[in-house]
C-alpha cells in the first residue's frame, strides 16, 4: 500500500476510494458465538463435512488453514474457528453490503444454534 499511494501521489483515503469505486465494498465484522462443549465438537465436525451454502449463497471453496474459511459466490466469506479455551467460535465475515452482513450474522447464528 505504500508503494502505491507514492506511485499514486495521492492519500491513502482517496486510493482506498478509487479501489473500492473500481472493486465495490466491503463490510467486515467478527463476533464470539457461546456454544456448549458438546455442540461444539458437534459443529467442527459439521465444519470437517463442508456447507453448501451460506447466508443463501453458495459455497464455492473452503480453506482450512486456521478453522474452515467457506468462500461464498460473489467474493464474500465466512470462517468459524473454535477457541481453545473456552466454548466458543469466532465467526469472522466478509460482505458486500450491510444488509449483506445483517443476513450472514443471522445464518451464523442459525447455524450455531
Amino acid at each position: 500500500m505504500a508503494e502505491l499511494v507514492a506511485y499514486e501521489g495521492k492519500p491513502l483515503g482517496t486510493v482506498l476510494k478509487k479501489i473500492q469505486t473500481w472493486a465495490g465494498g466491503i463490510v467486515s465484522d467478527r463476533i464470539n458465538l457461546r456454544v456448549t462443549p458438546g455442540r461444539k465438537e458437534q459443529l467442527l465436525q459439521r465444519f470437517a463435512g463442508g456447507l453448501d451454502e451460506f447466508g443463501g449463497q453458495k459455497v464455492t471453496g473452503v480453506v482450512t488453514k486456521d478453522g474452515y474459511k467457506f468462500l461464498l459466490g460473489d467474493g464474500c466469506w465466512v470462517m468459524f474457528r473454535a477457541s481453545g479455551t473456552e466454548p466458543v467460535f469466532r465467526c469472522y465475515l466478509e460482505a458486500r453490503t450491510s444488509r449483506q452482513m445483517a443476513g450472514f450474522h443471522k445464518a451464523a447464528l442459525e447455524l450455531v444454534k
